[in-house]
């Protein structure tokens, strides 16, 4: 005759954690899942500058300055500067254009992260060409 004994596990339980130490954990959890402000910004770097006439150096408004090869843009102000944020860091080529002048651009500019790049443009007065009009 055989006898059967009954097991029951042992259930350790953990001392109930205090409400401070609950929000504590939760709050380093938080942390960790959520993007800094400050990581994104030491992963890309800035781009600005100045826009002005070669001939008489007054400043250029409403020039577009843009990065090739990405969406990042930005219009120079009525004193010229302009600003572009979140450059990815590397060799960037660096475009000015605005309509009445020839458009410039700066090649193989090293943009850092975490830093500024200053990128200033001077640019040349230049007829707008047009193509011929035909009325039928």
């Amino acid at each position: 005759m055989s006898r059967a004994f009954l097991v029951r596990p042992s259930i350790s339980v953990a001392p109930a954690l205090s409400w401070s130490c609950k929000i504590a954990a939760f709050l380093v959890l938080l942390s960790l899942l959520l993007p800094s402000a400050t990581l994104a910004q030491a992963t890309t770097g800035k781009v600005q500058g100045r826009v002005t006439d070669s001939a008489t150096g007054d400043p250029i408004a409403g020039a577009l300055v843009r990065v090739d090869g990405t969406t990042l843009a930005n219009i120079t102000n009525a004193q010229g500067f302009y600003f572009i944020n979140e450059v990815l860091p590397g060799l960037q080529n660096i475009r000015a254009e605005v309509l009445g002048y020839r458009g410039e651009a700066l090649e193989g500019q090293r943009i850092l992260a975490g830093q500024t790049f200053t990128s200033n443009f001077e640019l040349l007065q230049a007829a707008v060409e047009l193509e011929a009009l035909m009325v039928v």
